[in-house]
């Protein structure tokens, strides 16, 4: 088992989007991962909700000190 973090505070535009499908294909089934937000932005957090529902992970939106983030698992 091993814990993923994705952190997109410094990445911009298409680029988060391209990290999150790197990481996402690399995340094994009993793999945790962490996506770090700068701020909850409604529409970038969709197209990261649906590239992790395309790849059939469950996930849950977080909060805490240091911002926001989506911890994700692989269902199968």
């Amino acid at each position: 088992m091993s814990d993923w973090q994705v952190d997109l505070r410094n990445l911009h535009g298409q680029k988060k989007v391209e990290r999150v499908k790197e990481v996402v294909s690399q995340v094994g089934p009993v793999d945790t991962l962490n996506i770090v937000f700068d701020r909850v932005d409604p529409v970038f957090t969709d197209e990261v909700v649906d590239i992790l529902e395309e790849n059939g992970f469950a996930w849950q939106p977080k909060g805490s000190e240091e911002g926001y983030y989506i911890q994700a698992r692989r269902l199968h």
